[in-house]
């Protein structure tokens, strides 16, 4: 099936077909064409004229957010995925297109102002801090320092004269370390501990077991340890077979495994302290394990390998596993069943 050009997809609710013609009416090569249909469609009913407005204004307000190059970039995808074909589009074909229309879908979920995290402050001493799915909270320490834990997390917290420590046992959390040259701030994960000073860094203990260190600015160093520390600790030091990293960069250790260092995408590795979740070219799988992740509805694949060719870019609020849902159905003959209270399969309609 092919899409007009001067249309928007089709969708459930007027404020998304009224996120379309935002993203499509600020792009550089939108046409008299597209400007002419926009007015016609805001015309036909006053819920467009309200639903754009909305929209607008609510676009004003992340207008930070949006100046980024990889959202500039969705109102490109958006207008690329809204061209007529010069070929009739095959199953085949499909799967091998981004989902870039996801933009448009996704931007008035996107633009909810993201809900505020806990904030917690912490005494001197051990303490141990958790959060539900879907939820965030901000611990400010005694010293300045700050953690933010992502959804699903654990996380016990030593604070003494001599010492900082913070055991991550499960889940994510983003680490803004107050410099003190005589304490330094370390973090074990798994089998890992990252030993920093004024440093801010980002850690995930993944599902494996495995561990994933990205270095926002500042250094830290990482060494292996034989055990899962214990609260209290003493005092530490990198140890001589370390490994440093420099901001940007990212280390992940799974299991036996070597330990591979590589360039971070930093800006998609935090994304989830604003409650956002960007994905870049990724397939369909990990995309779905990520989303999961904020929701206690999960989505799963059915025993079709072709969904697993299917390639996911875009902007999306986490928990809002709906409007994902929906960006699949519009884009691909994806249908989402419901197969139980919390649990919806994605099929592949042919």
């Amino acid at each position: 099936m092919t899409r007009s050009i001067t249309q928007p997809p089709v969708t459930e609710t007027v404020e998304e077909a009224a996120a379309f013609w935002a993203m499509r009416l600020d792009n550089s090569r939108c046409t008299p064409a597209d400007r002419t249909a926009f007015e016609a469609w805001r015309e036909a009913d006053p819920r467009h004229a309200a639903a754009y407005d909305s929209v607008v204004t609510a676009l004003a307000r992340v207008d930070k957010v949006l100046g980024e190059p990889d959202v500039l970039a969705l109102g490109d995808e958006v207008f690329a995925a809204t061209e007529p074909p010069r070929r009739p589009i095959l199953p085949s074909m499909i799967l091998g297109l981004a989902a870039a229309v996801v933009a448009a879908i996704g931007i008035a979920f996107y633009v909810e102002l993201a809900e505020p995290d806990k904030v917690s402050e912490t005494p001197v001493g051990a303490s141990t801090y958790d959060t539900a799915i879907g939820e965030r909270s901000t611990i400010d320490l005694p010293d300045g320092s700050r953690v933010i834990l992502n959804t699903a997390s654990r996380i016990d917290i030593d604070y003494q004269i001599a010492n900082r420590h913070v055991v991550l046992r499960e889940g994510q959390a983003l680490f803004e370390v107050a410099e003190d040259a005589n304490r330094p701030f370390v973090v074990t994960a798994g089998d890992r501990r990252i030993v920093a000073l004024g440093t801010a860094f980002d850690v995930r203990v993944n599902e494996d077991r495995g561990v994933q260190v990205t270095l926002i600015e500042g250094r830290v160093a990482i060494d292996k340890v034989t055990a899962e520390s214990v609260l209290p600790v003493t005092p530490v030091s990198p140890s001589v077979e370390s490994q440093p990293l420099v901001p940007g960069e990212q280390l992940v250790v799974r299991g036996n495994e070597q330990p591979v260092v590589a360039t971070a995408d930093t800006e998609r590795v935090v994304s989830w302290r604003e409650g956002r979740l960007i994905f870049r070219d990724d397939p369909l799988l990990d995309a779905v394990n990520e989303i999961n992740r904020y929701s206690t509805t999960k989505l799963y694949l059915s025993n079709d390998s072709r969904l697993h060719d299917i390639r996911i870019s875009g902007v999306f609020k986490s928990g809002r596993t709906d409007s994902f849902i929906l960006a699949l159905e519009t884009v691909y003959a994806v249908e989402a069943q419901q197969v139980s209270e919390h649990r919806i399969a994605l099929l592949l309609n042919d």
